[in-house]
């Protein structure tokens, strides 16, 4: 398993936390750190959590959805049998800088995702850099890091940021960029989804219904 320990569960619901991700769950458990948190609507609750420095699998899907906490990304990554899904704010440095690599992932590989949290004072403000770091397996087997395919010195049609004042104030409107990146995330799945529903699929034999020697008559599973 690419988190490093088993589960009865198969699905594993993780966020990126202060440079980790955290798979969180009501209920206490061994090796988990209980963590007392404040809900978007002040409530304050209780949860377990473990932390994990990567997620490995297979990119198998990303898209946007609404929530009760606003809208956000999801990234879903399968391992075999288990399946684990990334979430994060619509517009965030998470969503930023994941959306600028994902053209470049080769979805054939294995892939690494990883997080990181920095705090920097900047103009009597502390401003926190968050972003997510991609790598997939190269030809010998190696971590490749994904590069982003879109910077601001090379925007490749991405659209630019607007800048506004609000109440005096310079910020930056992404609203045209993420609409760019639910395009070419809706390209690169829905085109891979339709491959994987159009593709022919293997005949039948004889053979493939032939029990196995590893059971006697009266030992069949059925």
């Amino acid at each position: 398993m690419a988190l490093g320990n088993r589960s009865e569960s198969k699905t594993y619901w993780l966020k990126p936390v202060n440079g980790k991700f955290e798979w969180g769950v009501k209920e206490k458990r061994e090796g988990f750190i209980e963590r007392n948190v404040e809900t978007s609507d002040g409530k304050k609750v209780t949860k377990y959590v473990k932390e994990f420095d990567h997620v490995e699998g297979f990119l198998s899907d990303v898209y946007s959805e609404d929530s009760d906490y606003g809208k956000r990304w999801v990234v879903k990554v399968t391992d075999g049998d288990e399946v684990y899904i990334i979430t994060f704010k619509y517009s965030s440095g998470y969503s930023k800088s994941f959306l600028n690599q994902v053209e470049n992932v080769n979805l054939d590989r294995p892939i690494r995702i990883s997080c990181s949290y920095k705090e920097e004072e900047k103009n009597g403000k502390t401003v926190k850099n968050t972003a997510i770091w991609m790598h997939h397996k190269d030809d010998n087997g190696s971590w490749e890091w994904v590069r982003f395919k879109y910077s601001k010195d090379n925007p490749q049609g991405r659209p630019e940021l607007k800048e506004l004042v609000v109440k005096g104030e310079k910020v930056y409107d992404d609203t045209d960029q993420l609409k760019f990146f639910e395009g070419v995330v809706n390209n690169i799945f829905n085109e891979r989804k339709l491959k994987k529903a159009t593709a022919p699929r293997p005949e039948k034999t004889v053979e493939d219904f032939i029990p196995s020697d590893e059971f006697l008559d009266g030992d069949l599973p059925f």
